[in-house]
């Protein structure tokens, strides 16, 4: 008996051991292979930022160059009032849907969590356009300074506001349930290429309100989906209780979120805003389009945010802070590389840059530039690292560090601007607030994730940018000796690919951690 038992169990042994390779196996294809999806989506994010960007630098120069000066200062004016209420009215839904929908299994589930960030993050944008249109006039002397002329263009800035709500939520939607490719169809279709065509079209038309209008119907345009997601899941007539569950734990994460954002929107503002009573809408213009630099630059690093904010919020669940110990590490120090470099190289070419960009006529738009150019790294690190912070926190960590930087804007703002200096002061208090609320939040990340001093070499990427501004002045010097206007730009650009190209390559025989990592990634040991 016992001979005869003995086969049967190592055959059972041998069929047990056979299963567990199986599962193992399958646990890394499916590692592999949800790794290489937030590749996939990490690579599309980053092709849609970069045509966004394009697309937002050709809108800029169209309008600035058909609508003249002060005309484009009222468009700008317009569209930082829309950055500046979207958090009031969206209510932080672009961020909370995204999350509770990222952290379900369920499709019923994440369906009830779009109904419900539907009411939350429409809903005010609604209430917005009923109270602004009957307070219209008023409102329109206060931002433009002329009630009268601008009346319609407010009205149009109010169309924008519930627009670019239903886009949030459509947006969030599609984030959270892992579908970046059709978020990002939407974000090429409404944000980027639909406003270049309307741009090109409308541009030499003169007419602000129209243009703004017609961008206002093409964010109206997410509604749609939304309407058919809402009629085919029939989500409404789910039972009250769980409803209100839904409602609940959004406005759990979302509502706190909702004073920093509006702090973050209000930082950026206070120079436009202030700018039409301490000069003019030529200023206001000047300062949105130095801050448009800052936002042209955000779109390398934000692909990386949209993609890896679901990653992130999923791998943390499971590991908690710990298994994204390393990954943060190398990202600040990613942050501090990149954005030193592209900081110092920006400005020695801020001048042509912003010249061919915007046309000579925006001379004066160059130290505007300049002096907001100076607040990048800490602005990059921001928006950056706000991702990871948001991702592994219910709580609204950033809201005490925005209204922080905040005040100090104000107050830096003002007392430059009323001691002389005018916009330029204007420029230099956003650039300070921004360096606080970049100091801040590196600050908090560094500190709960324990950051070793040793992942990021400080001194390495100081003495190493400082020997590569050497070499950009240099050749940028040698360049203007030879070249001119668009050929100059050109020249330009090849030098710096080739610079940074040589910049990476010093950082690897450094021994800088990312870029070995990132080699890795990309052509193997």
């Amino acid at each position: 008996m016992n001979h005869a038992s003995k086969p049967k169990a190592n055959s059972s042994n041998g069929i047990k051991f056979l299963e567990t390779i199986n599962i193992q196996i399958n646990k890394l294809r499916l590692a592999r292979f949800q790794t290489s999806l937030f590749i996939r989506d990490l690579f599309e994010t980053a092709v849609v930022s970069v045509v966004t960007i394009f697309c937002l630098i050709m809108v800029t120069k169209l309008l600035a160059e058909g609508l003249g000066a002060e005309r484009f200062g009222a468009y700008v004016l317009s569209r930082r009032v829309l950055s500046m209420i979207d958090p009031l009215v969206t209510l932080a839904m672009g961020v909370a849907v995204t999350r509770c929908i990222a952290m379900s299994r369920d499709e019923g589930t994440q369906t009830t969590y779009l109904g419900a960030g539907l009411l939350l993050g429409v809903l005010p944008a609604f209430l917005v356009l009923v109270v602004g249109w009957s307070l219209a006039t008023p409102f329109a002397q206060l931002l433009f300074r002329d009630g009268i002329k601008y009346h319609a263009l407010f009205i149009a800035t109010l169309c924008l506001i519930v627009g670019y709500s239903f886009y949030v939520i459509l947006y969030a939607y599609y984030r959270g349930i892992g579908k970046m490719w059709q978020a990002n169809l939407w974000q090429a279709s409404v944000i980027a290429i639909g406003p270049l065509v309307i741009a090109w079209l409308f541009a030499r038309s003169g007419s602000v309100e129209l243009i703004v209008f017609l961008m206002a119907g093409l964010l109206l345009c997410s509604m749609v989906p939304l309407v058919k997601l809402m009629l085919q899941a029939r989500v409404f007539r789910e039972k009250r209780a769980i409803f209100l569950i839904k409602i609940k734990d959004l406005g759990r994460y979302g509502l706190p979120r909702v004073p920093g954002s509006f702090a973050f929107g209000g930082l950026l503002a206070v120079g436009p805003l202030l700018a039409p009573y301490i000069g003019s809408l030529r200023d206001a213009g000047y300062l949105v389009a130095s801050q448009s630099i800052l936002r042209v630059v955000e779109g390398g690093t934000e692909a990386f945010g949209r993609a890896a904010f679901p990653w992130v919020t999923q791998v943390f669940s499971k590991g908690g802070k710990e298994a994204l110990k390393d990954r943060v590490a190398d990202l600040m120090s990613f942050i501090l590389y990149v954005g030193l470099y592209g900081t110092i190289h920006l400005l020695i070419w801020s001048k042509p840059l912003t010249l061919t960009w915007l046309g000579r006529e925006y001379i004066d738009a160059v130290l505007p530039v300049r002096v907001t150019l100076i607040a990048l790294l800490p602005y990059l690190a921001f928006v950056t690292l706000r991702t990871i912070v948001d991702a592994v926190e219910v709580r609204a960590i950033t809201t005490v560090s925005l209204f922080i930087s905040l005040g100090v804007t104000v107050v830096v703002s003002l007392i430059l601007s009323w001691s002389g200096l005018g916009s330029i002061g204007l420029a230099m208090g956003t650039t300070v607030g921004l360096i606080v609320l970049g100091s801040l939040v590196s600050a908090y990340v560094w500190k709960e994730f324990a950051i070793d001093r040793d992942d990021i070499f400080i001194w390495r990427c100081v003495i190493t940018n400082a020997v590569f501004a050497v070499i950009g002045l240099i050749l940028t010097f040698w360049l203007n000796r030879f070249y001119q206007g668009g050929a100059l730009l050109g020249a330009g650009f090849i030098m710096e690919g080739s610079l940074f190209c040589f910049y990476l390559v010093s950082l690897r025989y450094l021994g800088v951690r990312w870029v070995m990592v990132l080699k890795r990634k990309m052509i193997g040991n």
